[in-house]
């Protein structure tokens, strides 16, 4: 280390203008204090540049905290002061409740610790309350019309036999045969032995019978029952057929989990040396509307 000449100590000293040293000694005194600035942290002449050094040591952490799931500011917390965390997502819906019958969840986003706007969520259609029309209006029953189309009065059982063995099935969906049972409470003088009530009162039974299959938590919301038929056979009710008589019914119910199914069932009654009776309901039920699909 050079050391600072004598004319620059005595000025200093004394308080007088280093202009009284020379030229090439205030210049050498610019790179000692250099030097100096180094140790003691003070910038003289060229020095300034050495000076620079002095700033090492650790990094300081980012004073500000940013929602992505780190502790920016180092002090401990993640993510404090937001509402979300970045790139998380969360099911969601426009409007201030669960989606309806039928309707889809959306799905948002957090970014810069805001929730994005709700997407992909589906909406009910003008002017309907759900996505799933089928109890809007006139309710739908698809598995029911389709029974109807494929047992016209023409295709239905008229003997003992064919109601035995009777199995009704359409558009791949069969029934469940609960039972068959021998008695007299068809019979009587008019239509051919057999009474309406009782075709009626056969449904109902049947119509239970398909309840009974529903799952836990449902509720029946729509039910349709045409007319019983009956037809006369022009037997007697100790021999030969006499009459035959049967009732269809629907119901739609909605599951705990609010999807929308059916169920199809029927009753058959048969005055022939006796009674026989049928009763009949949807093997499955038909899925009419899924359940509101909450996205992971």
């Amino acid at each position: 280390m050079k050391l600072p000449s004598l004319c620059l100590l005595s000025a200093l000293a004394v308080g007088l203008s280093l202009s009284s040293c020379s030229t090439s000694e205030t210049e050498s005194n610019g790179t000692s204090a250099g030097v100096g600035g180094t140790a003691g942290g003070s910038t003289g002449g060229t020095g300034g540049t050495a000076g620079t050094g002095g700033a090492g040591g650790d990094i300081l952490p980012d004073p500000t905290e940013v929602c992505d799931g780190l502790d920016n500011d180092a002090n401990g917390t993640v993510d404090e002061g937001c509402s979300c965390t970045s790139s998380a997502t969360q099911p969601c819906y426009p409007a201030p409740h669960a989606p309806p019958e039928g309707c889809r969840w959306g799905e948002q986003t957090c970014e810069s610790s805001t929730w994005s706007v709700c997407s992909d969520a589906t909406l009910p259609p003008d002017g309907e309350e759900t996505c799933c029309t089928a109890l809007d209006g006139t309710p739908v029953h698809p598995l029911f019309d389709a029974f109807l189309l494929a047992y016209p009065p023409s295709n239905m059982p008229g003997s003992v036999a064919e109601v035995t063995a009777f199995a009704p099935e359409a558009n791949g969906q069969g029934m469940v045969w609960t039972q068959v049972n021998p008695g007299n409470e068809l019979v009587d003088d008019l239509n051919g032995g057999v009474i309406i009530a009782n075709i009626e009162a056969g449904r109902a039974m049947a119509r239970a019978a398909a309840e009974s299959s529903m799952p836990v938590g449902a509720t029946v919301e729509h039910v349709v029952e045409p007319a019983v038929t009956i037809q006369d056979l022009g037997g007697s009710c100790d021999a030969a057929p006499s009459g035959v008589g049967w009732g269809w019914g629907s119901l739609l119910y909605q599951t705990a989990d609010e999807a929308v199914e059916e169920l199809v069932y029927l009753y058959v009654g048969l005055c022939s040396a006796g009674d026989v009776e049928a009763f009949y309901y949807s093997e499955e039920p038909l899925l009419i509307c899924p359940p509101p699909v909450v996205p992971r």
